[in-house]
């Protein structure tokens, strides 16, 4: 038995057939071609949602990035700036 993983692409196992006649069950080998996963699949591919963000949040971060932007190139061209002294 295959333990939950998220190898989901991957898929191998058999399937026993009951045969006629009280003789052994007939064995056949099953890989995904053979196999509908969709429920599986779906499961466990499920991934946490994205995290919903507010317009003024998106807002502010837009902002914050311009003067952090701002203020990076203040200071590096402060930096190199000649000076006298």
């Amino acid at each position: 038995m295959e333990h939950p993983n998220d190898v989901i692409a991957k898929f191998e196992g058999t399937i026993a057939f009951a045969a006629a006649g009280g003789s052994p069950p007939e064995k056949a080998a099953v890989n995904l071609d053979f196999v509908y996963m969709r429920g599986t699949t779906i499961m466990k591919s499920n991934k946490d949602p994205p995290m919903k963000e507010s317009s003024l949040i998106l807002a502010i971060n837009r902002v914050l990035k311009y003067i952090i932007g701002l203020l990076t190139m203040i200071c590096l061209t402060g930096g190199s700036a000649p000076t006298s002294g």
